[in-house]
């Protein structure tokens, strides 16, 4: 019996409410450009079990004995090895290609540049599909690759061209432009209008995927420093962009990607802000959900708003004629659908329901990894246990008194799993009544805001004041360590209605499929993201968004969760005079909302950034220093990059 209860509660169970820590990751190092790592970040290798491949693809199996191909060379030093992971399934390629064939048909026929192709069995999946008149092979490591890429550039009438160079060096792709390796293609001007349509004709694609991660520029990942400079060169039409913007299909690692497309407003940041001013991205592929952790490292959403977001893309698919093949689905999708018809699509479910809803998924032999916390997990197993045996966790003892039932160590453990639980769950009720305290005095801002001068709209004021009362007694009944738990509910809830899309992620048109880790070698969670620059905004000089950048730098200098007016304060005393000049920030259509010590900064949208940088631009007292787009960084210490 000691055993069988062993196997039910793991040794962490030990520990006090089973807490997961607050991670803490190395110091990131810099990577020179075009060269290797500065200063690599100390013991960086790769876990050997990655290596081991399958014989389920052939490619993998095949580099699985002689991995040295898939071994960057450029960026690894002695005692630091960085491998930039291969896709080798055919099977994911197709998929990808019947999912999103239909948005692909524009570019048949077009140029292709893909970087890092390396296997190329991706190169090949999509030159078969789109038929281009040339597919430019850009590869560093072409000697390496030699053997997978070599029967591409020797098939008769092969549109391949192979070119080397170093991607992290944005000088080889402006020679590769500069020396005619697109005869076809026409440069635009950046004066031009016609500048800022997109370019058809040409599709930028391949891998920006280093594992374990490679470090950037100040930056944590040279591919998230890579994918943004690239998105970035479309405003100036620099580099491949110099033809008009280009669509971009991009492999990366899935946790790269996650600070570029945040899945919560949590992880929403000014690098996911900057974005969202430049492109609209697409997660394409995804890797399935890992287990829940605390902290930073955390999705940061509540299963119930990540399941209705979850609901709205696979609605948006089926719209399209995109349902994900069975195969290309895990656990979460088919909650999505019970809840939608537990729900009728009218409401999300309270954290209790969902709780409950859980666990009886998990009971039933359905893994809730990644919307359970293991806490809750773990509180699960207790309660089959139990179910199964009430007395599981029962001792007889004969004392000198007499018969009495004791509680063996196991139980011990088990009870302190479910009060913890219970706990949680009272605080996540408690931090919910707030929300709703929080989500009223939304709504009544915006109805106020529709409302002519008069009786009535006195009486909502009072009213409106009245709720504010409410919901800060809510709050400060809350622990301390819990209250910003509050207003990442709040703000969650009103990202999922918002009139205007607040995260890209929730307004995405399809669920992406998702991917095993053997379908890469090394095997790894990986993502392929589609991006496609925005038109420039009209009336602005080709330097705008630098401007816009520096500004976002400024704006969350003081916190995401803080509120606009403190954050403009914060940049210059009496800067929250700009908000008079950026009406969308009172606008309800636009997300907009009447009292702008309840709009948080990580709240704003797009067009709410765009203003306020207009805004403090024009206006008169701005620093006589702040006339360039680099001063809020270099005021705040950030490096020039």
């Amino acid at each position: 019996m000691r055993g069988r209860i062993r196997s039910v509660l793991p040794r962490h169970l030990c520990q006090r409410c089973a807490t997961a820590q607050w991670q803490t990751s190395p110091r990131n190092y810099a990577t020179k450009r075009g060269g290797r790592p500065s200063k690599a970040l100390s013991g960086t290798q790769l876990n050997p079990a990655k290596l081991g491949g399958t014989s389920k693809y052939p490619l993998s199996a095949q580099l699985s004995k002689n991995p040295e191909p898939a071994l960057d060379s450029l960026q690894s030093t002695k005692g630091h090895a960085y491998y930039r992971s291969q896709i080798v399934s055919p099977s994911l390629c197709d998929d990808i290609l019947k999912y999103i064939g239909p948005t692909l048909e524009k570019h048949k026929g077009c140029d292709i540049l893909d970087v890092h192709p390396g296997v190329g069995l991706w190169s090949q999946k999509i030159h078969e599909f789109l038929q281009p008149r040339s597919h430019v092979l850009l590869e560093p490591s072409a000697a390496k690759f030699d053997e997978y890429l070599k029967p591409l550039l020797e098939k008769p009438g092969s549109k391949y061209r192979l070119h080397t160079g170093n991607i992290g060096d944005f000088e080889t792709i402006r020679s590769l432009i500069d020396g005619g390796a697109f005869p076809d293609q026409k440069r635009v001007r950046p004066e031009d209008p016609s500048s800022r349509q997109q370019n058809t004709l040409l599709l930028v694609t391949g891998s920006l995927m280093w594992d374990p991660k490679l470090p950037g520029i100040a930056f944590d990942s040279m591919a998230k420093q890579l994918f943004i400079q690239f998105t970035k060169m479309a405003v100036q039409n620099d580099g491949f962009h110099a033809f008009g913007p280009v669509r971009m299909l991009l492999w990366m690692d899935h946790n790269d990607f996650k600070g570029i497309l945040p899945r919560s407003m949590n992880q929403h940041n000014k690098a996911s802000f900057y974005m969202d001013t430049l492109a609209k991205m697409t997660e394409v592929v995804a890797a399935g959900h890992e287990p829940r952790l605390a902290g930073k490292v955390s999705v940061g959403r509540e299963p119930q708003y990540e399941l209705e977001s979850i609901i709205r893309a696979m609605r948006a698919g089926k719209e399209k004629g995109m349902e994900l093949p069975a195969h290309r689905r895990e656990n979460v999708h088919d909650f999505a659908e019970d809840v939608e018809r537990m729900t009728q699509g009218k409401r999300v479910m309270k954290s209790a329901d969902m709780y409950q809803y859980l666990k009886e998924q998990e009971m039933a032999g359905k893994s809730t990894v990644g919307l359970s916390s293991q806490a809750a997990i773990d509180s699960y197993k207790v309660d089959m246990v139990l179910k199964e045996n009430p007395k599981m966790y029962r001792m007889d003892n004969l004392s000198v008194k007499g018969n009495h039932k004791r509680v063996s160590q196991e139980g011990k453990q088990a009870n302190i799993i479910r009060a913890s639980i219970s706990q949680q769950t009272r605080q996540k009720q408690q931090i919910e009544r707030a929300a709703d305290i929080g989500e009223e005095i939304y709504h009544a801002e915006c109805k106020i805001l529709g409302m002519q001068d008069g009786a009535d709209k006195e009486a909502a004021l009072k009213k409106l004041q009245s709720l504010e009362d409410d919901f800060a007694a809510a709050v400060g009944k809350i622990p301390k360590n819990l209250k910003s738990a509050v207003y990442s509910d709040l703000d969650d809830r009103q990202t999922l209605y918002s009139p205007v899309p607040r995260l890209q992620w929730d307004a995405r048109p399809f669920e992406p499929l998702v991917m095993q880790p053997d379908e890469v070698f090394p095997a790894n969670r990986v993502s392929l993201v589609d991006c496609e620059p925005r038109p420039a905004i009209e009336g602005r000089t080709a330097d705008w968004f630098e401007w816009v950048q520096d500004f976002l730098y400024g704006l969350f200098q003081h916190s995401s969760t803080g509120s606009v007016v403190s954050a403009l304060e914060n940049m210059q005393p009496g800067a929250s005079e700009i908000i008079a000049n950026a009406p969308s920030l009172k606008d309800p259509a636009k997300g907009g909302r009447l009292e702008m010590k309840n709009l948080r900064v990580r709240m704003l949208t797009p067009e709410m950034v765009v203003e306020l940088c207009a805004a403090y631009k024009e206006w008169p007292f701005r620093s006589p220093n702040s006339d360039h787009t680099r001063y809020f960084r270099l005021r705040f210490g950030k490096p020039p990059t």
